[in-house]
C-alpha cells in the first residue's frame, strides 16, 4: 500500500512539478519620484525635472518554475533587474530651480517574486497570453557628484499582462536542436504592460511606474 502511494505521489509530481520559463525583457523606465523641493510656482520637482523627460530603461531577468501544468501553467518566478538613469541636480536661484553644474547618476535594482499564469494549452500554440502579480522591491542608489550618495529599499507590488509569440514555426530545425541539446521546449517573443506600485511617503523615492516591455523567453 506505502508503494503504491509512493508511486503515485511520484507519478504527481513529474506530472505537474516541471519545467518552467527564463526570459529576458526591457522597456521604457520613468520613477514616479518627487523631491522635497518646491519652485517658485509652487511646483514639486520631479524625475524629470533631475534626469530629463526621455527616462530610461528596465531590463529584467526572470526564472519561474512550473507548479502546475494542467489547463494552462501556473509558475513561481523570481526576478532581478537593472536601471541606470544620469541627470544634473538643481539650485535655488532667488526661488528659481535651474540646472547646476552637479552630475546625478541613479542606479535601480528590483527584486521581484511572483505569480505566473500562462494560458498555454499546446505546445504549438501560437500565441499565450500571460498574467503575473508580485511582491516588488526597490534597491536604490543615487550618487550626486558633490554631496555624496543616498541609498536604501523601497517595498511594494507590481502585475503585468501579455502575450507570448511562437518563433518555433520560423526554424523548425533549430528549435528541434534547442530542444534535444538544452532541453528548451518553445521560444517565444515576449510583450506586456508591467505596474509597478511603491508604498513610500510623498514627496521621496517613489519608484512606481507603467509602461510596455517586449523580450524573449525561453520554455523549458
Amino acid at each position: 500500500m506505502k508503494k503504491a502511494i509512493l508511486i503515485l505521489i511520484a507519478l504527481f509530481i513529474t506530472e505537474t512539478l516541471q519545467g518552467g520559463n527564463f526570459y529576458l525583457v526591457t522597456g521604457p523606465y520613468i520613477p514616479s519620484i518627487k523631491t522635497k523641493f518646491v519652485n517658485s510656482t509652487g511646483k514639486e520637482i520631479t524625475y524629470t525635472d533631475l534626469y530629463g523627460k526621455s527616462g530610461t530603461y528596465l531590463t529584467i531577468l526572470h526564472y519561474d518554475y512550473a507548479l502546475l501544468k494542467k489547463f494552462g501553467e501556473l509558475a513561481l518566478g523570481i526576478e532581478t533587474g537593472f536601471s541606470m538613469d544620469r541627470g544634473r541636480s538643481l539650485i535655488n536661484d532667488n526661488g528659481i530651480f535651474v540646472k547646476s553644474g552637479e552630475t546625478l547618476t541613479m542606479i535601480m535594482i528590483p527584486l521581484n517574486i511572483n505569480l505566473n499564469y500562462y494560458l498555454r494549452l499546446a505546445d504549438w500554440q501560437p500565441v499565450v497570453p500571460f498574467l503575473k502579480a508580485g511582491g516588488s522591491g526597490f534597491y536604490f542608489n543615487e550618487h550626486k557628484e558633490k554631496d555624496g550618495t543616498t541609498e536604501g529599499f523601497k517595498r511594494g507590488y507590481y502585475y503585468a499582462v501579455g502575450l507570448e509569440f511562437l518563433l518555433d514555426p520560423l526554424d523548425p530545425v533549430s528549435a528541434t536542436n534547442l530542444k534535444i541539446d538544452y532541453g528548451i521546449e518553445n521560444t517565444y517573443i515576449i510583450a506586456g504592460y508591467r505596474v509597478f506600485k511603491v508604498k513610500t511617503p510623498q514627496p521621496g523615492f517613489d519608484f512606481s511606474n507603467s509602461s510596455w516591455f517586449a523580450g524573449i523567453n525561453f520554455n523549458f
